[in-house]
């Protein structure tokens, strides 16, 4: 069941990326924001599944104390990550603003779907 799942995560990672190279060629000006915008909620959806799966693996009742932690630590993670990208770097937030909604709800949803299937 794990590798199924992880499959299904790294499929959904493989279409986001996708759009992320179409959208990086059609608003050239704003690559970086756009890339940022996706490897943020990226790396964090990965780490989530990661630890979901590990607490799957070893008892059912430990995914949501493993989901309720990960989730206080995302938000100290989005904050921390976006506030210096703000102060480090000269861009533009819309684009990355943009960006980052989409793939965030993009790959919130997949995590959601993810878990539903761990918790049948």
């Amino acid at each position: 069941m794990g590798y199924q799942i992880v499959k299904l995560f790294l499929y959904g990672l493989a279409i986001s990326g996708l759009i992320l190279g179409v959208a990086i060629r059609f608003f050239t000006n704003f690559k970086q924001e756009i890339f940022f915008g996706w490897s943020i909620p990226a790396l964090a959806g990965l780490l989530t599944i990661y630890f979901v799966l590990r607490a799957a693996n070893v008892d059912y009742k430990l995914v949501t104390n493993v989901l309720i932690k990960g989730f206080i630590i995302k938000m100290i993670y989005y904050a921390l990550i976006i506030f210096g990208l703000f102060k480090v770097y000269a861009f533009e937030p819309l684009p990355f603003i943009g960006s980052f909604a989409g793939f965030f709800l993009a790959l919130h949803a997949l995590e959601a779907v993810i878990i539903n299937n761990i918790s049948k």
